[in-house]
C-alpha cells in the first residue's frame, strides 16, 4: 500500500487486516456470482436484466473508487496516481456490462 500513502500504523492494525480479508473475500464471491449468473441465465431477457443489475453494482463501485482517489473527483484518501487505477478498472468493467445490457446481439442469417 506504499504507492497509496497509507500510514504504517494503519497497515499494522488488526482492523485493517480484517477489512482487507473481507474485501478480497467479497470480491471473490462477486466474481463467482457474476460468472455463475452469466452461465445459468437463460434467454435474452434474463441475461440483459442480470447484466443491468451488475452494471448498477459496478457503477456504485466506480463511484466508491473514484471518491477515494487522488484525482479532481476524489478526496485523496489514497495518495498518488496509482489510486486512480482501481476506478479505471471498474469503469472498464462497467462499460462491458453496459454493452451487455443495452446492445443487441448480432444474429447470423446463416445459422
Amino acid at each position: 500500500m506504499e504507492p497509496y500513502g497509507v500510514p504504517e500504523a494503519t497497515l499494522a492494525s488488526p482492523h485493517y487486516q480484517d477489512a482487507i480479508l473481507w474485501v478480497y473475500s467479497h470480491m471473490i464471491v462477486i466474481g463467482l456470482l457474476t460468472g455463475c449468473l452469466g452461465i445459468i441465465a437463460e434467454g435474452e431477457r434474463a441475461k440483459k436484466w442480470t447484466a443491468r443489475l451488475l452494471l448498477v453494482v459496478h457503477l456504485y463501485y466506480t463511484y466508491l473508487d473514484t471518491r477515494s482517489s487522488d484525482s479532481f473527483l476524489g478526496n485523496a484518501l489514497y495518495k498518488g496516481t496509482a489510486s486512480i487505477a482501481p476506478a479505471l478498472i471498474v469503469a472498464m468493467v462497467s462499460i462491458l456490462f453496459a454493452h451487455a445490457s443495452f446492445c443487441t446481439r448480432s444474429r447470423s442469417s446463416n445459422g
